[in-house]
């Protein structure tokens, strides 16, 4: 199967909200692009579930960038609630993120890795 994606992937490390219709729960970033991020829950959520994704992204000389976005749940390992598990896999789809929403976001996360670099 060939690669789907439409934009660059970036490694990012940070906590953030998830809010959801009955509540909220944190959330610990891998990867993000202007179109998703890739996180580590504490809870079940539910394949197809519709979210606000909020985070504040660090930036230099200690100023940050406030992220909020509409999200979709569009995979999530393990595929159904453990009893057991401490953390699910989820990858987080943003269907309506406007073009200007997203060249921001693209902008900032490709000025981030170069300061990183």
């Amino acid at each position: 199967m060939g690669e789907r994606r439409k934009a660059t992937r970036y490694p990012c490390d940070v906590n953030f909200e998830i809010d959801l219709p009955d509540g909220g729960i944190k959330g610990q970033s891998q990867n993000i692009s202007a179109r998703g991020i890739s996180c580590v829950v504490d809870h079940y959520v539910p394949l197809y579930a519709r979210m606000t994704v909020e985070m504040n992204l660090p930036g230099e000389d200690g100023n940050h960038y406030r992220f909020e976005c509409e999200g979709v749940v569009v995979r999530i390992d393990p595929e159904e609630e453990q009893p057991d598990a401490s953390s699910y896999t989820v990858s987080i789809y943003f269907p309506d993120i406007s073009s200007e929403k997203s060249l921001e976001l693209d902008l900032y996360l490709m000025a981030s890795q170069q300061i990183n670099s």
